[in-house]
């Protein structure tokens, strides 16, 4: 009671069990008396408590006092529900029963003050089921109210993610690949200072990359969600909630680009690196940079990237290659510190040039000239005289034609995946053995770099998935057998 006042001199008789539950209030309470002074007496040496529930022989007592010719024990475990049943059999009560929650029992009519049938008649079972009530309107069970999703959500965390999808043009000479604008919203989820936000990023990227140009939205949302769930399963052991929307808006991806490379700024593994801008301080020719192109988990496009000379020959374009975000991020760097008016002068040539540009190498890993378009080809060949032109550069100003696949280096990727098809089981450290496969396609002529390796074992593994099922693509298809030997012997050793 709010008008009873403790002092130090007081002696407290807690005789009372804790109920299981309360054990926290209780133990509040208990301290707040503490702090006061006041003497707490308590514990089974004291003999202060006794139960709440009746004894055997107060039981029986009862029973044979008030005599019932119907007995049907409630409240309690199921155990000692039976014992008490048994109980009032002993003291002579003919009609007993004990039932479960939902099960109904009728009671038959007595005469005279006695039972004319065998007293109980069972009259089914009713469903019942925990109803909650959530706030003022929200009223039903668990399921209908989500609660076991919302725990999930309040443990593990929420993940929504927007995609912005843009799909590459049919264009000979480039590889096609999904680009995306992506946006991620978390919510009670552990980021460790925007680095799990980071990786977040450039998981959504390289999931959404790996997936096949024509493939319907619904399959990109499923694998960027599993993506993202295995990350933050191994990042920080939790399993959020994952929600992936993806829309077609090829206008808000190519907007989203420009804007971010006209602002200088640029996000880690969006498929675009930064594009980069050399300038000696010399009227000399520039050197096309020379770089090792590196397979990581988020693809990346390079951008074509043109620049006047003060060369008699008038105005070169050459390609500049980006190997990751650290290198597109020190590129930035370097960009941004040249001067606005040139910084212009280099937008109004990206402008003009096409807005996605793909990645063509060289043996040597060094990047070759592009085509020039008509109009810069008019204005080389007014500024300096045609005939001092050597054959060499306009015999690399021709266009890049598309290296196909043949046949027989299909056939020796196959036969090359399939004799490492055990060590391609093990997660970590696959793009090596790609890589030894690349080597092994050189050693015997053939130059493929082991992205490209990659690609081509992805499109045959779905082409593998869409013939599986028609009996018609299996004879017409002249991979199918190749690649059934490797693929079912994975799913026998699944199955077992």
């Amino acid at each position: 009671s709010h008008s009873l006042k403790l002092s130090k001199e007081d002696i407290i008789l807690y005789s009372a069990k804790v109920i299981p539950g309360n054990e926290t209030q209780v133990m509040k309470m208990l301290n707040r008396i503490s702090e006061i002074g006041s003497t707490i007496v308590m514990g089974k040496n004291e003999q202060l408590h006794t139960s709440g529930h009746g004894y055997r022989g107060e039981l029986e007592e009862v029973l044979k006092i008030v005599k019932p010719q119907h007995f049907l024990p409630i409240h309690g475990e199921l155990l000692f529900l039976k014992e008490h049943e048994l109980l009032g059999k002993s003291t002579g009560i003919r009609h007993t029963a004990v039932i479960k929650n939902g099960e109904m029992l009728g009671v038959s009519h007595l005469r005279n003050r006695r039972v004319l049938s065998n007293g109980f008649l069972s009259l089914g079972k009713e469903n019942l089921q925990l109803m909650y009530s959530d706030g003022d309107k929200a009223f039903g069970t668990s399921t209908e109210l989500c609660v076991d999703e919302r725990l999930r959500i309040a443990s593990d965390g929420i993940i929504v993610v927007s995609m912005e999808i843009l799909r590459p043009q049919d264009a000979d000479g480039f590889e096609k690949i999904i680009k995306g604008k992506i946006r991620i919203t978390t919510r009670c989820l552990w980021l460790d200072k925007g680095k799990l936000l980071d990786a977040l990023h450039k998981a959504a990227h390289a999931a959404l990359s790996s997936c096949p140009v024509n493939c319907p939205l619904a399959h990109m949302e499923k694998t960027v969600s599993a993506v993202l769930r295995k990350m933050v399963r191994k990042y920080s052991s939790k399993r959020p909630e994952v929600i992936a929307i993806a829309l077609e808006n090829p206008a808000g991806v190519l907007s989203d680009e420009l804007n971010a490379r006209l602002s200088g700024k640029s996000h880690v593994g969006f498929g675009i690196p930064t594009l980069r801008k050399v300038v000696d301080g010399h009227p000399k020719k520039r050197r096309p940079s020379k770089k090792h192109e590196e397979e990581v988990s988020s693809h990346t496009h390079p951008v074509n990237n043109t620049q006047e000379e003060l060369e008699g020959h008038g105005i070169e374009v050459e390609r500049n290659l980006s190997e990751n975000a650290a290198t597109s991020t020190s590129d930035l760097t370097e960009a941004v510190s040249h001067n606005s008016e040139e910084s212009d002068d280099l937008w109004k040539s990206f402008i003009v040039s096409s807005p996605v540009d793909e990645l063509v190498k060289d043996n040597n890993g060094s990047v070759p000239r592009e085509e020039h378009s008509e109009e810069f080809k008019k204005k080389e060949i007014s500024k300096g005289d045609s005939n001092e032109i050597p054959k060499s550069q306009l015999e690399s100003s021709k266009p890049v034609k598309r290296n196909k696949w043949k046949p027989e280096e299909v056939k020796k990727v196959i036969k090359m995946r399939g004799e490492l098809h055990s060590r391609f089981e093990v997660v970590k450290r696959r793009m090596a053995l790609w890589e030894e496969i690349s080597a092994n396609l050189l050693a015997d002529g053939i130059n493929r770099s082991p992205g490209q390796c990659k690609s081509i074992w992805t499109s045959l593994v779905q082409k593998y998935e869409e013939s599986k099922s028609d009996e018609k693509s299996k004879k017409s298809w002249p991979y199918f057998e190749d690649m059934n030997k490797i693929l079912s012997d994975l799913e026998t050793t699944v199955t077992k």
